[in-house]
C-alpha cells in the first residue's frame, strides 16, 4: 500500500470531488455544487429585510404579518428557506419583497437572514 501524507489525501480527494463535478473552487474555498446552483454568487440580492410573523396556516399558502404592520399572504412557491419557519406564531428577519397578485398583497421570499426563538403572540 502507498504511504501518503494527510495533506496530498485531501487535495486528491477535493480533485476527485471537482472531476466529478459534486463540488467548485470559488476563490480558495471550495463550495457545494448545490449552493452554487441555487444561490448564484454574482446575483445581487434581492428586495430588503423585513420582519415575517406567521399568522395562519391554510393547505395552500400562509397568511404573514409583515414589519407588524400588513399581512400579506405567502405562497408556498414565493418561500426559499426552512420549511420549520412556516407554522403558527414563528417570527423570522428575511430578504423579501411585496407585491399585488390578482388583487391581495403577496410576499416573496428570497433568503431567511435571521430565525427568531421567542413564538410571536397573537
Amino acid at each position: 500500500m502507498e504511504n501518503i501524507s494527510c495533506s496530498e489525501a485531501i487535495r486528491k480527494s477535493f480533485s476527485r470531488l471537482e472531476m466529478d463535478r459534486l463540488i467548485k473552487k470559488v476563490g480558495d474555498r471550495y463550495v457545494t455544487a448545490a449552493v452554487t446552483r441555487s444561490k448564484p454568487l454574482t446575483v445581487k440580492p434581492q428586495g430588503r429585510i423585513h420582519t415575517i410573523a406567521v399568522e395562519k396556516i391554510y393547505p395552500c399558502f400562509a397568511v404573514v404579518m409583515v414589519d407588524d404592520s400588513f399581512r400579506a399572504r405567502l405562497e408556498p412557491s414565493a418561500y426559499n428557506g426552512p420549511r420549520d419557519l412556516i407554522k403558527k406564531g414563528r417570527r423570522f428577519k428575511a430578504r423579501a419583497k411585496r407585491t399585488k397578485m390578482e388583487g391581495s398583497t403577496t410576499v416573496i421570499i428570497h433568503d431567511v437572514a435571521e430565525a427568531c426563538l421567542k413564538p410571536y403572540s397573537l
